[in-house]
């Protein structure tokens, strides 16, 4: 929450014991340095509400070696994971939501295993969202919604059985996958929830 400009130095990655990095709501512009992912003790990366451009680098599934396993309620709250009380510090999480980022969701993304959340919200990401999706078993919260998304959304999608969804901005603590261009048919588990789609392109 500051006026900091100019771009993310690649050289953050001789920060080779930091586990948090937030750099939100500035003026950073350029795009994600691949060497940020490369951090081996970085579990939680926020970059939200920034200027950011490009495509999200494939090597973001290289965050996922680092995640751990937790056990948590199913009503615990994304903001509390770093809260001691709690005892689950290590769950992983990445937002870039809010940026400028376009291109298509890496598949990579499959390889971040125990990621507790993950907000991709507010860019301009297109193409479809990857068919191992339902592989991130221990996602509590995943927000895809105002993107260019498009495509099918992928079945496997109804194996993240931690989320909770909504279809509109009321359930802003939920995972959301409104405001994009998914066509139908949409899987059982979350027909009720896709909200507005744009389905002009959709077959």
């Amino acid at each position: 929450y500051n006026q900091l400009t100019g771009s993310i130095p690649p050289e953050s990655d001789n920060l080779i014991n930091l586990e948090r990095l937030e750099i939100s709501h500035t003026q950073i512009t350029g795009e994600i340095p691949v060497e940020i992912f490369y951090l081996e003790n970085l579990i939680y990366l926020s970059l939200k509400n920034n200027q950011l451009t490009g495509t999200i680098p494939d090597e973001i599934g290289l965050m996922g070696t680092n995640f751990e396993i937790i056990d948590v309620d199913d009503q615990v709250p994304w903001y509390y994971i770093w809260d001691p009380q709690f005892g689950i510090h290590n769950a992983g999480s990445i937002n870039l939501g809010y940026n400028h980022l376009i291109g298509e969701i890496p598949e990579s993304i499959c390889d971040l295993g125990n990621i507790f959340n993950l907000d991709l919200t507010g860019n301009q990401l297109n193409g479809s969202i990857p068919d191992c999706i339902g592989s991130l078993s221990n996602l509590h919260y995943l927000n895809f919604w105002l993107n260019q998304l498009s495509g099918e959304i992928p079945e496997s999608i109804c194996e993240l059985t931690y989320l909770n969804w909504t279809s509109n901005d009321d359930g802003w603590r939920e995972s959301a996958i409104y405001n994009n261009n998914f066509c139908p048919p949409y899987p059982t588990c979350i027909e009720d929830y896709v909200g507005e789609q744009d389905t002009t392109i959709c077959d």
